[in-house]
């Protein structure tokens, strides 16, 4: 972005606004969420919006092993203000008994690169469920596609379109349950290993067939 990224950060959607008026005439955007509309509705000069959902590379991720090692896995940012329910369930995961593995974010950004994301796939591959959410935005962030297209069953929020993809075939998790709650939701998953599996091989080929780079398409412009 060109400009004062303080602005764009820090003054809300009403600055972000002004920020996107002065600058462009389009925006392209992956999927619809309830600040999308917001800004929709306060972006005079922006003429197009363009839906480009996500899609994922699936020479990276996708299936390297059928053994499982642990039964949760936890990976990405913990920030409390962006990502609560994930700052949640991770804040449960260590006080349980559960074998989960908790992978840290990486502290560079030369850390980055193929071989990491490979590596990161290899690693969801091998848990029956792995952890993810739409942040505070109530947004369906490419997480939820690494994951399934990795062999393993998503456990987290189900924001839109997520609900739409994935349907009964996640674990539902939400903000307002206690991290009790949210251990005993994910152990009752646990208690049948052969239907995680045949849901994490479902949307494994849901995401594979739908979802991959290669079939990227923008669509028609609307209007506001």
């Amino acid at each position: 972005f060109r400009g004062d990224k303080k602005n764009y950060y820090d003054k809300g959607i009403e600055n972000m606004c002004k920020y996107l008026d002065k600058y462009y005439n389009f925006v392209i955007y992956h999927y619809e969420s309830p600040e999308l509309e917001i800004i929709k509705n306060n972006c005079n000069n922006i003429k197009n919006w363009y839906l480009l959902p996500h899609h994922i590379n699936t020479e990276i991720y996708k299936k390297y092993t059928e053994k499982k090692e642990y039964d949760i896995l936890f990976y990405g940012s913990v920030h409390e203000k962006y990502y609560p329910l994930r700052f949640k369930i991770k804040n449960a995961l260590l006080k349980s008994d559960l074998n989960y593995k908790i992978l840290e974010k990486p502290t560079k950004w030369s850390e980055i690169n193929d071989n990491c994301l490979h590596k990161l796939s290899e690693k969801i591959n091998k848990s029956y469920i792995t952890i993810s959410d739409d942040s505070w935005n109530n947004y369906a962030v490419c997480k939820y596609f690494e994951i399934a297209s990795s062999n393993s069953v998503v456990a987290g929020s189900q924001p839109k379109p997520i609900d739409d993809i994935f349907g009964d075939n996640m674990i539902k998790l939400d903000l307002s349950m206690s991290e009790d709650e949210i251990i005993q939701t994910l152990k009752n998953a646990l208690l049948n290993k052969e239907e995680l599996l045949e849901k994490s091989n479902k949307m494994y080929n849901i995401i594979h067939s739908n979802y991959d780079l290669s079939l990227i398409h923008i669509s028609e412009p609307t209007r506001r």
